[in-house]
């Protein structure tokens, strides 16, 4: 069954301890295991390490040295606690005859024993080996036991807490004179409040998670144990209720986002930003700004910028356009792409909301789909969630809007705008396949094109924060300076006689001059065919050229570009320029033996009014072959 719900509860209630174990690793290093809250009470590991957990990591008792395991913290974590809660998630099973799992323990000098909560058997009952009826709280050196009910008709407890599944266990202790009492929840049930000792707490010298720290048998956890939280108040029943769904949907105790196992956010695995100018179906033409996994626009899908989602520069600049018919970018299945979890992020504009069935937006096929869904819906599918959807009406026509998916085990959230739209709680990771995904289509034996605008896709490896997702809803960048062109020469002037304005520009009006019987040839153009680039000149390394008038406008001070063919035909001169400028406040050239004499590179050198000189080295030119030179 698949549990949708709201945004995860938020409560009032503030930890004074908070252990989520969610560190890369531990060494037994003072202060490693990070106490989350305001009052930074670290504690240490002893022979335990972080896994995988309820949310996020969970602390690891199972190692191979089963006596010593355990985390110590700071002795002040609980001084001077009258009233107080203690929350924490366990997932723990038998070890051997083992029946007394010390979950947290507090010890003074002298060894007493000041307060600690653990499972325990009620004496002279014959139960089974791994039996253990009760949680024993003690509390200023006394012990009380709350009986755990039996299920009907049987001799074991309706909850077994060592059954090596996740529960989550509430203490509270209201140390009022005159109401003094404990009570125990399990799993967010009340299991029973009985009447109790007072606590005193003033002294302690030793406190620690997971096993006690007296006699030879520290009777550790044997399992794991998660989200640790001491509060200094006495939680209600509908705080503990908040604490466990929060849990469930992989928040922490106070409903904010789990967060990023190890500190480590997710990493972006592929990013199309869809600048380009055009797309012509051509292999590779879709940018990948990530891993080079560029794609491929097929059907006809075209790009735009003019009615961009973020105005501006920086902004969301160009997208591509999608015709709802055949139109859809192809990305090449790769191993970078199976994530066992995942989110997704992407702008859509659709033109028209679908009528009959879905809009693919990303899909790979039976390992994960995105989609807009009839009446402006969002859905995500997979063979490990099935669907979670957003309803209609949440997307409009003609208007961007920012959609996204965080999908990791245990929490998938559906994003709009930045803002979490639906919640469920499947546990899994996503599966992998080797389908290509397609960017504007579903599964195209469906025909689910996407008719509209699509921007900004990214795919991360692993689920984000709210606040991440939000922070790529607001993400911008540079857009690209279209490139206006100042000058072009075919060289095709049909004949040239050492006359100015007979090389002709075909942009502007910066018409050159042939020198020293300059030749034009076609027999062998750079581009055959008609269209080609036809007809060239064949300079003959001695003394041709070809000069430009000075004009202000083909000044170089800024950014510029140069594209031209070249065919080598071996160097007779130090420095055979292709392309030079020089004015009194500096100057490039582009030559092809510069410097050294090396005829099969070609360099670009640039020099300033102070005569700072700089010199980079392109590819290669080979000799009597064709080259395409673009700087």
């Amino acid at each position: 069954m698949l549990l949708l719900t709201l945004s995860s509860s938020l409560f009032a209630a503030t930890p004074s301890a908070y252990f989520k174990f969610n560190e890369n690793s531990y060494n037994g290093t003072a202060g490693e295991v990070k106490d989350s809250s305001a009052n930074a009470r670290h504690g240490q590991a002893n022979i335990v390490q972080p896994v995988a957990g309820k949310v996020c990591n969970a602390a690891d008792m199972l190692a191979a040295n089963t006596v010593n395991d355990y985390i110590a913290v700071p002795p002040d974590t609980f001084k001077n606690k009258e009233d107080f809660s203690i929350a924490f998630w366990l997932k723990a099973k038998p070890e051997g005859s083992n029946y007394t799992h010390y979950f947290f323990y507090v010890q003074s000098r002298g060894y007493n024993v000041l307060t600690g909560l653990y499972t325990a058997h009620g004496a002279g009952t014959a139960y089974p080996a791994n039996a253990h009826d009760s949680i024993a709280m003690i509390m200023g050196g006394y012990t009380t036991r709350i009986y755990m009910p039996y299920a009907a008709g049987t001799s074991e407890e309706e909850t077994n807490l060592l059954d090596d599944t996740w529960h989550h266990i509430v203490w509270t202790h209201n140390n009022s004179s005159t109401s003094r009492q404990a009570c125990l929840y399990i799993d967010g049930k009340k299991a029973e409040c009985i009447g109790t000792y007072s606590n005193s707490t003033a002294t302690p010298d030793t406190v620690r998670l997971g096993a006690r720290s007296v006699g030879g048998n520290l009777n550790h956890v044997y399992g794991l144990m998660d989200e640790f939280a001491i509060f200094d108040s006495v939680l209600t029943q509908t705080e503990v209720t908040t604490i466990y769904n929060n849990g469930n949907n992989g928040n922490n105790v106070d409903g904010s986002d789990g967060g990023y196992c190890g500190g480590s956010a997710p990493a972006a695995v592929l990013h199309y930003e869809m600048d380009e100018k055009s797309w012509a179906g051509n292999a590779g033409e879709v940018k990948d700004e990530i891993n080079n996994l560029h794609a491929t626009a097929v059907g006809g899908a075209k790009t735009s910028d003019s009615s961009r989602a973020i105005t501006g520069d920086p902004g969301t600049c160009g997208y591509g356009f999608f015709d709802g018919v055949d139109d859809y970018i192809s990305v090449a299945d790769n191993n970078q792409l199976d994530l066992p979890a995942l989110t997704i992020s992407a702008w859509i504009n659709p033109v028209e909301l679908p009528t009959l069935d879905l809009q693919g937006i990303v899909s790979k096929g039976t390992n994960y789909e995105f989609n807009l869904t009839v009446g402006g819906g969002l859905q995500f599918w997979s063979q490990m969630t099935n669907a979670i959807t957003a309803p209609a009406g949440s997307i409009s026509a003609g208007q961007w809007t920012h959609v996204a998916v965080t999908v990791k085990s245990g929490k998938q959230v559906l994003y709009i705008n930045g803002v979490a739209q639906t919640t469920a709680t499947i546990t899994g990771n996503l599966p992998s396949n080797a389908i290509d995904i397609r960017i504007g289509a579903d599964d195209i034996g469906y025909l689910r094109y996407f008719k509209g605008y699509i921007d900004e896709v990214k795919i991360f490896d692993n689920a984000m924060t709210a606040a991440d997702v939000l922070a790529l809803k607001n993400e911008t960048h540079p857009c690209p300076v279209a490139a206006t062109e100042a000058a072009g020469y075919h060289l095709e002037d049909h004949e040239w006689s050492n006359s100015a304005g007979q090389v002709n520009d075909y942009i502007s009006n910066h018409d050159g001059r042939p020198f020293n019987n300059l030749a034009m040839l076609d027999p062998t153009p750079a581009l055959t065919g008609d269209p080609g680039t036809c007809a060239y000149g064949d300079f003959n390394g001695t003394n041709q050229y070809i000069k430009i008038p000075n004009s202000s406008d083909l000044n170089v001070d800024g950014s510029f570009s140069i594209a031209v063919w070249v065919k080598n035909q071996g160097n007779s001169s130090t420095y055979p320029g292709m392309v030079t400028s020089r004015s009194s406040s500096g100057g490039f050239a582009l030559t092809s033996s510069f410097p050294g004499n090396v005829p099969d590179k070609w360099y670009f050198t640039t020099r300033n009014a102070a005569g700072t000189q700089s010199t980079f080295s392109g590819g290669t030119v080979t000799n009597n072959a064709l080259s395409l030179i673009h700087i």
